[in-house]
């Protein structure tokens, strides 16, 4: 698992990227894109794990990565690829 990376190591930064398994009606397929793929999760499924996982001295800032589409209908952006920039907060020292 990707945090206990956060046990192991004085990470200052992480990118993390995943494809939105909600593009995927776009592309006319169901399920997976690539057999390698164990798991794609939704924006919110995404954003709940990350939130549930992030130790309490980082922030995170969710971005969208390639291709966007726009459903009018919904009022939702729909992107190929979710990421996000997790950071430790650094102290001020005065």
């Amino acid at each position: 698992e990707v945090f206990g990376l956060f046990d192991l190591y004085d990470v200052e930064q992480m990118i993390l990227t995943t494809p939105d398994v909600s593009f995927n009606q776009f592309y006319q397929i169901e399920g997976p894109r690539r057999e390698d793929h164990l798991r794609e999760y939704t924006q919110e499924e995404f954003e709940a794990l990350v939130n549930k996982n992030l130790p309490f001295n980082y922030q995170v800032e969710f971005i969208k990565i390639g291709d966007t589409i726009y459903d009018e209908q919904k009022d939702e952006i729909y992107c190929v690829t979710q990421g996000c920039i997790i950071s430790k907060i650094q102290k001020l020292v005065k």
